[in-house]
């Protein structure tokens, strides 16, 4: 039995999209009860079905003072989040032990969840990853919609991740543009939705590729595919995406095939 089957109630903690809703109908559905801390500024409406709250980023101390009375020791940490910066925090006295032990700037955004990880464990908490929940939304390998990618796509796929796996290393992120062999755009801080848009007028034929950091904790921060990036990569012209299979989520996955075959686009997981 893995330690997915054995947990009765489980912590969402929740950024943007629609991952955390999606996880909490899934949970629901198996018979888990769920508890959700939406994340102001960047959660959506919860069902109110769901039991739930909203909070702070800054609120450390409240939000794990909530889920202790809630008796949550099972957290998953899923959606959308920006790295919150002083300006933006109000931070109570659990952020600030966070911040005073690991501080917020040092490393990129697996450093600083390697770091929460650590933090939220010395505080009784588990994190889990998605994946632990839904398994089904892990990238399957090999060509997933009826369009193959041509020669010189294999040819940019592999180069494309290769060059994901170098950036993954250093920390600084997730995905890659390439076109006819050439790396034109790595993905930073601002995230996917940005690689894609500044490209959009240099980059038709383009391959999207995102793949997990060859460090990465499975538990944090997969690499996410949906249909917004998909046709966000098919409005800036580009061929075709792929993702790491069985180490990144893929969303919406029938209606991504569904949208790519229409559009003449191939959507691939690469067994790396």
């Amino acid at each position: 039995m893995s330690a997915a089957e054995k947990i009765t109630k489980i912590g969402i903690v929740a950024g943007g999209g629609d991952l955390p809703h999606a996880l909490a109908r899934s949970c629901i559905e198996r018979g888990l009860a769920v508890f959700m801390v939406g994340l102001d500024g960047h959660c959506g409406p919860i069902d109110p079905a769901v039991p739930h709250i909203y909070a702070k980023v800054g609120k450390a101390g409240a939000i794990m003072r909530r889920l202790h009375e809630e008796d949550v020791a099972d957290l998953v940490l899923i959606g959308s989040l920006k790295r919150p910066n002083w300006s933006e925090l109000v931070p109570d006295f659990k952020t600030l032990k966070f911040i005073g032990q690991y501080g917020l700037s040092a490393g990129g955004d697996d450093d600083l969840l390697t770091k929460l990880r650590r933090f939220l464990a010395g505080e009784g908490f588990t994190l889990h990853g998605v994946h632990r929940f839904m398994p089904e939304l892990l990238a399957p390998a090999g060509v997933l919609g009826v369009v193959q990618p041509d020669t010189q796509q294999a040819v940019d796929i592999e180069a494309g991740f290769a060059a994901s796996q170098d950036l993954g290393a250093r920390d600084a992120g997730q995905a890659v543009v390439v076109l006819n062999g050439a790396i034109i755009a790595e993905e930073d801080e601002r995230g996917t939705d940005a690689l894609i848009k500044r490209c959009a007028d240099h980059a038709r034929g383009a391959v999207l590729v995102k793949s997990c950091k060859p460090q990465q904790d499975m538990d944090l921060d997969l690499p996410t595919v949906g249909l917004k990036t998909v046709k966000a990569a098919h409005a800036a012209g580009f061929s075709g995406v792929a993702l790491h299979a069985g180490k990144s989520l893929l969303m919406d996955k029938a209606d991504v095939i569904a949208f790519a075959d229409a559009q003449g686009m191939f959507i691939v997981g690469h067994d790396g």
